[in-house]
């Protein structure tokens, strides 16, 4: 969040939490409240601005197989939950933690609830916890803090102030709330884009910020509808985004999920995009069976592009030379015949082929003395 930038304690927090400091690498740390933080975010600031390669959707748009409330995409929410929940499993297993008890479950705030009862305006099943909510509807979790992420930017446009204000950014701030409906980008001096990727239509209508800039539960912003108070203590599920699957959401880096993915030739697409340039398999290749001779030569060319050819220049060591090898590889070098049995296959591979011809010459050997 990076709010943890004075000596007070002013920090925004969540709803249902503790201020945190987010690191350069999209991980939480405890804010102190105190001159902690301030060094705390330096020190991430100067990693971040000396990252020298940016995020490309070009390359690899995470939105194109993760979707939403509003737009779909390569694959549905259960087939992501299916693919990430043997990992979480894994995960848990260091923690003291039950990620399905609801035992924070405060009849007085609603964040605190289980919207797995309730339906989307779109008619759709909401996931259980308000974060899991808010990320399937908006994209994020902090549409109160960080609304352009609601329109795909990772970071604050430069221009976001000119076009809708410092914060807070209340709901009652209609032409922002309007534009994110509507996905509508309105960068000064620009003619303005309409990216539908990003469309919400109804979103005035569920508004999850109040007038004064504060995020509403998913309940009172009307995104949870038909919600039913007498499950509202309900076990939550993977994919909820309840605070253990949060904790491992981002404080963790889960398998690659285009790689786990089990669906067709779509994850390839993915992978080809991300790692190679533009290149597309649209099957995985285990086998060269079922390959032409000329798919074969493309194939090889493409791993050749990363191969160097080497060719390994011949040494002959001095006898000084020797004697410092020996004292790097922990042996004696003498005048002796012995059993080199006792090194390991690497030693004995180096003294065979790098020291024979020189030893043949001068009648010299490496006597093996053990480890220190």
């Amino acid at each position: 969040m990076n709010h943890a930038t004075v000596d007070d304690l002013s920090l925004e927090e969540y709803p249902r939490g503790v201020a945190m400091i987010r690191g350069h690498d999209g991980s939480y740390v405890k804010a102190y409240k105190d001159f902690r933080d301030e060094l705390l975010l330096e020190l991430e600031r100067r990693i971040f601005n000396n990252i020298k390669v940016e995020y490309d959707i070009n390359r690899l748009d995470i939105n194109e197989f993760l979707g939403g409330e509003y737009r779909k995409s390569e694959f549905t929410r259960h087939e992501v939950n299916s693919t990430l929940l043997s990992d979480f499993i894994q995960w848990t297993r260091g923690i003291d933690k039950d990620y399905t008890v609801n035992d924070f479950y405060n009849i007085n705030n609603s964040f605190t609830f289980n919207f797995s009862s309730a339906k989307t305006p779109l008619g759709n099943d909401v996931p259980g916890f308000w974060r899991g909510a808010y990320l399937y509807a908006y994209g994020t979790d902090r549409p109160n803090a960080t609304p352009w992420e609601m329109l795909g930017f990772t970071m604050k446009p430069s221009w976001w102030d000119t076009t809708y204000g410092p914060a807070p950014y209340s709901g009652d701030n209609l032409v922002l709330w309007r534009d994110l409906e509507e996905g509508r980008i309105k960068v000064p001096g620009v003619a303005e884009v309409v990216n539908k990727k990003y469309a919400r239509p109804g979103l005035t209508s569920h508004i999850p910020v109040d007038s004064q800039g504060r995020l509403k539960s998913p309940e009172k912003s009307s995104f949870a509808r038909g919600f039913q108070a007498r499950q509202s203590t309900n076990a939550f599920k993977f994919g909820d985004v309840a605070p253990v699957e949060s904790a491992y959401n981002i404080n963790t880096v889960p398998k690659d999920l285009a790689e786990e993915l089990e669906i067709d030739e779509k994850r390839m697409n993915i992978i080809g995009q991300n790692g190679n340039d533009g290149l597309h398999y649209d099957n995985i290749i285990t086998t060269t069976e079922n390959l032409t001779k000329d798919e074969i030569e493309n194939i090889s060319k493409e791993i050749g592009k990363t191969e160097k050819e080497t060719n390994p220049t011949p040494i002959n060591p001095s006898k000084k030379d020797l004697e410092k090898l020996a004292e790097v590889l922990n042996i004696n070098y003498s005048d002796e015949n012995v059993d080199l049995d006792r090194l390991t296959d690497t030693t004995q591979t180096l003294i065979n082929k790098v020291v024979r011809s020189e030893n043949e010459k001068n009648k010299n050997t490496l006597k093996y003395k053990g480890r220190k």
